[in-house]
């Protein structure tokens, strides 16, 4: 029995490591673990060797903590947010902790989004869902750390904002915190003679990597933000492949009637139940088949399509859909966003949308993003 073997700790995270469960902390495969010579769970395993940084859970309490203590001690927060997955990965608790600190926002995966986009639009909105969470960004960058575009930026924002005050990176596991870290490191001499650490933050099973940026100051890698509310939180891994965008989104728009509806994959659909024929532009990962149909062929079309995993992706893991009812009432630019999915573009016109996803998935609606 596991009860009578000696603890094992993970040397990345600091959970005891066990194998009986995939699903909790400090999981590894029973024989990699019986093997003895690998002290890493499978998240951090798959973080340290392959840049993976979706993980099943995320430490939350012990970030908790973390983050509060730093509060305490006036350190910056270098807060990294997923332009794509913004809704799962910018947080309200921890927003709420971190108001009034200095806090400099990374707006990472800009290579994902059209390039088409303007990069002054995308910083506007950042900061105005910045501002409505009740922070004061003293910088906002836009940067990709898997393109390393801005970096040298960030490392500039970093020595300008910290001065002698130690910086705290913070993010979601989608949000591509682990990349940054990674790319930063390779990028980033140290001209101190301190070296790079790693040790048990007090009070937490949680480490902590210790950056030193100068003689008196550190950057601090902490563990990641939970974001149960994204698509990828709620689907199995080889699901999640498909849809974490690799490539820049290639928009696509369709024309929907009263009665059609847009299916992705078994993940998720769309239903337009009432209003004027419109035009919807849907950005999604070019990995998700996004299938128009009408909603009275749904059940011949699960039967056909989805039972025989002719559309992708399927995830065999969902155990049920809620629905959320959307009555436009704006004549601008709206957005209907999945979080960790995708969302759509249209132009309000009194349209009724019913929104049908796991559970847990969040699903919002608002003045469309990135677009004045």
């Amino acid at each position: 029995m596991m009860s009578k073997e000696k603890v094992r700790i993970c040397k990345g995270c600091g959970e005891v490591l066990q194998y009986t469960n995939p699903k909790q902390k400090g999981y590894m495969p029973e024989e990699v673990y019986k093997r003895g010579t690998v002290d890493l769970c499978r998240r951090c395993f798959r973080l340290q060797h392959y840049n993976d940084d979706n993980a099943d859970f995320m430490p939350s309490d012990n970030l908790t903590k973390i983050l509060y203590d730093a509060t305490k001690k006036k350190a910056i927060f270098a807060y990294i947010i997923d332009l794509f997955n913004f809704e799962a990965t910018f947080d309200r608790e921890i927003n709420d902790i971190i108001k009034g600190s200095k806090v400099i926002l990374l707006a990472n995966k800009r290579d994902i989004l059209c390039k088409s986009f303007n990069n002054d639009v995308i910083k506007e909105y950042v900061i105005r869902r910045a501002k409505e969470a009740g922070l004061d960004p003293v910088d906002v960058i836009i940067m990709s750390a898997k393109k390393n575009y801005n970096i040298d930026e960030v490392y500039n924002s970093f020595v300008h904002y910290a001065k002698n005050k130690d910086i705290y990176v913070i993010g979601a596991a989608s949000s591509g915190k682990s990349t940054f870290i990674n790319k930063f490191l390779k990028n980033y001499k140290n001209d101190t003679e301190r070296i790079i650490t790693v040790s048990c933050y007090p009070g937490t099973t949680s480490r902590l990597i210790e950056i030193p940026l100068t003689d008196k100051n550190s950057i601090y890698d902490t563990p990641g933000i939970d974001s149960k509310s994204s698509m990828i939180c709620n689907v199995e891994k080889e699901v999640i492949k498909h849809i974490i965008p690799k490539l820049e989104i290639k928009p696509i728009t369709y024309q929907l009637n009263k009665g059609n509806m847009l299916l992705f994959g078994n993940l998720a659909r769309i239903e337009y139940i009432d209003g004027p024929r419109t035009g919807v532009t849907v950005y999604v990962a070019r990995t998700v088949d996004v299938h128009r149909a009408k909603i009275d062929n749904l059940e011949t079309i699960k039967k056909n399509l989805i039972d025989k995993e002719k559309i992708k992706p399927i995830s065999k893991e969902i155990d049920g859909y809620k629905m959320t009812r959307i009555k436009e009432t704006k004549d601008t630019k709206q957005d209907i966003i999945i979080a960790g999915l995708c969302w759509i573009s249209y132009k309000g016109n009194g349209q009724v949308f019913k929104v049908y996803t796991p559970k847990d998935v969040k699903v919002t609606h608002d003045d469309a993003k990135f677009q004045r």
